[in-house]
């Protein structure tokens, strides 16, 4: 009542004479190998029974379009064995990256055919702040356990619901770069790396980059080279948070401008906690140069800074208030280079 172990015999050939899949093995040949689990493997097939009238459906593969893994209803993409069938991981990962490529064109067209238009401002549920467990997998008995039903049951859509609530939705893209960074980007810093290539120093926004950063294995920073601010020129960092922590903004904004006479001659304006890196609101730039750096032109910024942002589904609440940050970096600015 109990599996022991796995008896194995020789296999001696696979196929007939014919081609035909038809093994035969030679008794005489017998090993016998340990085990408490034996696990059958044999193949597997994408179960589309939740896609049948969705998408297309041949030869039990979803269609796609080969170019950009999109199927035959609009905003349905499909890759891996649900789409091409038996094949390597490298393969599906590279459905899945050539998948989120055409899903970003798909919704940044959305965006654009309607207006730009953006969802309500969030809420913030005082759920968030209360002190909750983490949601814990159940296991099934071993005594009820069998090869077609999974160990370790999924959770139930109330349970998600549950467990995705117990997350603010705050600040994260995943990763944000430092205070120091977005301030840095601003100030146009260089970074100074030594390592295997020797030695180079890059802009801080080349450090930064597509995520991850520029370093490389063996490298390590040497310097950080901030250039001196002219006369003229003025600074300004500001960031909204909800806990008095260092490091840690739902929106940051950092700005420098130079200024003559009360008019605009250059600026750099830099937002934090809006993306994976410091991200550079360069429209709002041209929006600033050779104009009087006044509140009507701040807002006029802001606007324009914000003008293309593609929220993620909970995250539209930041829009509202890097406007509102984007604002008061500059009229700070402004009222500080008069």
């Amino acid at each position: 009542g109990k599996v022991i172990g796995m008896e194995l015999i020789r296999c001696t050939s696979v196929y007939d004479q014919s081609g035909r899949f038809a093994p035969t093995y030679d008794e005489n040949f017998r090993t016998t190998v340990k085990a408490d689990v034996i696990v059958m493997a044999v193949g597997y097939a994408a179960d589309l029974k939740f896609a049948e009238g969705v998408v297309n459906i041949s030869r039990g593969l979803i269609g796609i379009n080969q170019k950009t893994q999109a199927t035959n209803t609009s905003g349905v993409f499909a890759g891996g064995a649900a789409a091409r069938g038996p094949a390597t991981v490298i393969e599906a990962i590279a459905d899945g990256k050539k998948a989120a490529m055409a899903m970003d064109a798909y919704l940044r067209k959305a965006v654009k055919d309607r207006g730009n238009a953006v969802g309500p401002l969030l809420k913030f549920n005082p759920q968030y702040y209360r002190k909750t467990k983490r949601l814990r997998a159940s296991r099934i008995a071993v005594s009820q356990r069998a090869i077609d039903i999974e160990d370790t049951p999924g959770f139930d859509l109330n349970q998600i619901k549950t467990e995705a609530s117990r997350c603010f939705n705050c600040g994260c893209v995943s990763v944000n770069a430092s205070d120091t960074a977005v301030a840095l980007e601003a100030l146009n810093a260089r970074v100074k790396i030594v390592g295997a290539r020797g030695t180079r120093t890059i802009p801080v926004a080349e450090f930064f980059g597509p995520f991850p950063n520029a370093l490389e294995q063996g490298d390590m920073v040497t310097e950080i080279q901030v250039p001196a601010l002219p006369d003229g020129v003025r600074q300004t960092f500001v960031k909204f948070r909800l806990r008095e922590a260092i490091d840690f903004a739902l929106v940051s904004v950092a700005s420098v401008v130079s200024m003559k006479n009360g008019i605009c001659q250059d600026a750099r304006v830099v937002l934090g906690a809006v993306a994976p890196r410091p991200l550079r609101a360069v429209a709002a730039e041209k929006v600033l140069v050779g104009r009087h750096l006044d509140d009507k032109q701040a807002a006029a910024a802001a606007k324009v800074a914000l003008e293309d942002a593609l929220p993620l589904e909970k995250n539209s609440y930041k829009i509202p208030i890097a406007m509102e940050m984007v604002k008061r970096a500059l009229v700070n600015l402004g009222k500080s280079g008069k």
